[in-house]
């Protein structure tokens, strides 16, 4: 009798302990899945003098009903010289990553998984002996910015949703306000 009611016992804790442990999105995470747009340009003239530089990032995070994110895209470096306003440098990186995602307290989060990171240069278009050389340099440094990138990807910091709608997606992170278009 004894046996019989520890099995019994047994039996439920594993029954109990298979209860699925993912729980069912919110309204909001429902709204919020789907595949959007970004795209964030920075002026980045304080860092080469005599030149101005721009920084274009571009790409799609898609939001699965899993809780599982894919970001994809495009990061474009234009530097152009003050002086006799020719564009010296302009190249592009593919990028793409994984990671998961949920919104709590009205945050939504994101965690990257850093072995699902790709980032590498995909396009240069120097015409100058000069220009050559310098895409030469960021292509050896290219280990070194996907890095960097990597390293801020990679911080799971929240972004506070200040609106979520059918069709897009605005958020705010350290100041600054971020809008995604939805496309899918």
């Amino acid at each position: 009798m004894k046996t019989t009611f520890t099995l019994i016992l047994v039996a439920c804790a594993l029954l109990t302990g298979c209860k699925s442990t993912t729980t069912p999105l919110t309204q909001e995470e429902e709204k919020l899945v789907g595949k959007y747009y970004f795209s964030e340009t920075k002026d980045l003239e304080k860092m080469v003098e005599g030149m101005s530089a721009t920084f274009l990032m571009e790409g799609y995070t898609e939001y699965n009903s899993d809780r599982t994110c894919e970001n994809e895209g495009t990061v474009k470096i234009v530097m152009v010289s003050k002086n006799i306003k020719e564009v010296i440098i302009n190249v592009q990186y593919q990028f793409s990553s994984e990671g998961n995602w949920k919104i709590e307290n009205g945050e939504l989060m994101e965690v990257m998984n850093p072995e699902s990171f790709r980032f590498e240069l995909s396009k240069s278009d120097a015409k100058s002996e000069a220009a050559k050389k310098a895409v030469k340099v960021l292509e050896r440094a290219s280990e070194m910015i996907a890095s960097l990138i990597k390293d801020s990807m990679m911080k799971s910091e929240n972004a506070k949703i200040i609106e979520l709608t059918d069709t897009k997606l605005v958020m705010e992170q350290d100041g600054q306000q971020y809008t995604a278009t939805k496309v899918k």
